[in-house]
């Protein structure tokens, strides 16, 4: 089974070994719009930005990466500092010369300053132009993410609230 495994991921990857390599990344997005709760005025943007930083390593059409995003975001008139850390597999189907589309999900924990801490899932598309650059290569990108939380209420054992955030990201990666 755990062959079979490995054979199916080796084929998805697909390119040859010339095009394995690791990657880093920073982008700048919108503010995030979603909710906390059952109220979804719980939750706003307060017209800020959001920034990504991304470290990845892509074995052909197949890619690792974890992310840190940074946001603030307004929670029940308060302003919050959003901290959320990602483990993400992405897949990349190329399109022509150089263009991408992508997809990608995974795992996440999300900090508010607050003291809401939870964890939760992680999906995102868009699409990506890759080039070479000297000896190296880059790449610019557009995405749309949507998380998924389950914050821990502090102060009790069981009680969770449900909260989602979206978020556009516009970037760019170097090839380390």
């Amino acid at each position: 089974m755990t062959r079979a495994a490995l054979v199916v991921i080796l084929i998805a990857a697909g390119a040859p070994a010339a095009f394995a390599d690791g990657y880093i990344g920073l982008g700048i997005g919108t503010s995030p719009s979603g909710q906390i709760g059952s109220d979804p005025s719980s939750m706003s943007g307060d017209g800020g930005r959001s920034w990504r930083g991304i470290l990845g390593y892509r074995f052909g059409h197949l890619s690792v990466e974890g992310t840190a995003t940074a946001y603030d975001q307004i929670y029940r008139n308060n302003v919050q500092d959003a901290d959320q850390f990602a483990g993400l597999i992405k897949y990349s189907l190329p399109l022509s010369q150089g263009f991408e589309a992508f997809g990608r999900g995974g795992l996440q924990r999300t900090d508010l300053s607050g003291g809401l801490s939870g964890n939760g899932w992680i999906v995102g598309g868009g699409f990506e132009f890759r080039w070479h650059i000297l000896l190296t290569g880059a790449s610019a990108f557009v995405e749309y993410t949507h998380a998924d939380t389950s914050y821990d209420v502090p102060g009790t054992s069981t009680k969770t609230l449900d909260g989602s955030a979206g978020m556009w990201t516009l970037g760019l990666t170097l090839s380390i």
